[in-house]
């Protein structure tokens, strides 16, 4: 029987078979189980249809009831995590990534900040395991990030910028409260869906920064009342996007300057914050083929991703005015039509 705090995990998947079947078998071994899962499918092929059809078996077993629905509308990130929504039961709704891993206590933990905090949380999101990077130039970049406004990590702060990037908390030591949840494990009460929905209206296919734009309207409908946990940890393979780097590149800058239009104070302050984060984008790509390993490009790539990201702003540039007033039905056509390609 299903009581307050039960979950429904929902995952949106996109021809990642075998992702999906390592993040369920994580799921098998959690000391909590959940009510339901949900898998919701934007794939071309049969796969993972085929694949829910064996694990039904296996969770049926755990008492765990596993759904899979064919996304078959317009096959974006934003509109599947709402079909999810639809379709769900539990009083928590818990996104995941098709390519997470799961620690054996995070639904635990989880749970445990939702009767913690009760009744004053909306939402609950569990910590990625990683590191920082080391050395002097790694340092130097994460410098430079913060001093322009992009996307860097701080110790037991979880917020967003005026630039529309995030802060990450690394180190957490410590429950605290947030103003975003990531994509990759996000969880709300069901309350929360009552008034608010992920925006599929205008964020289409992949729904750069779907995650951030519909968490940060959650903080600012309920201010305080996100959290993350340390203690509910998890792998997250970010495994590739299956879009082209151009249409990626594009998408990133014109749903990021919406985004800013549609949450962000629009401030003088605000305004030089952001044009601030795209300069520090431009340094990024400028000096990408000399960069750490794990961020190296070849001067053939880095000069493909210059070119894209500058002709992206002259796009935003453009068509600020559309953009400003939400009309991204010219961008989204052009989105929607890509299939998958290599970069």
């Amino acid at each position: 029987m299903k009581n307050q705090f039960d979950i429904s995990i929902i995952i949106c998947t996109k021809n990642r078979p075998s992702n999906l079947v390592n993040a369920l078998n994580t799921i098998f071994i959690q000391s909590v189980q959940p009510f339901e899962i949900i898998i919701i499918d934007d794939s071309e092929d049969h796969e993972t249809e085929l694949l829910i059809k064996n694990e039904k078996i296996y969770f049926k077993s755990l008492g765990v009831d596993i759904q899979y629905y064919k996304n078959k509308i317009s096959k974006g990130l934003a509109e599947a995590r709402n079909i999810g929504i639809e379709k769900s039961k539990g009083e928590i709704v818990l996104f995941l990534d098709d390519d997470v891993l799961l620690h054996p206590f995070y639904l635990k933990n989880i749970v445990d900040v939702y009767k913690e905090k009760w009744p004053n949380v909306k939402g609950v999101q569990g910590h990625i395991i990683r590191n920082k990077p080391k050395g002097i130039l790694s340092s130097v970049m994460y410098s430079v990030a913060k001093v322009f406004n992009y996307s860097y990590d701080e110790a037991n702060v979880c917020k967003v910028l005026p630039s529309t990037h995030p802060i990450y908390p690394l180190p957490l030591n410590k429950i605290i409260p947030c103003q975003w949840l990531s994509g990759c494990n996000q969880s709300y009460h069901r309350s929360v869906f009552n008034n608010l929905l992920f925006d599929e209206a205008r964020l289409k296919a992949y729904s750069f920064k779907e995650d951030i734009d519909f968490s940060y309207r959650v903080w600012k409908k309920y201010p305080d009342q996100l959290f993350i946990t340390p203690y509910a940890k998890l792998f997250h393979c970010e495994s590739k996007k299956s879009c082209q780097k151009k249409t990626l590149i594009y998408m990133e800058e014109i749903y990021s300057l919406y985004f800013f239009y549609k949450n962000i104070d629009k401030s003088l302050k605000n305004i030089i914050i952001y044009i601030e984060s795209k300069l520090c984008k431009l340094l990024y790509l400028l000096f990408a083929p000399i960069l750490p390993v794990g961020n190296h490009k070849s001067f053939k790539n880095a000069g493909y991703e210059l070119t894209y990201y500058l002709w992206a702003q002259f796009i935003c540039l453009k068509n600020i005015s559309k953009i400003k007033n939400k009309q991204l039905e010219l961008f989204n056509i052009s989105f929607d039509s890509v299939k998958n390609s290599k970069d």
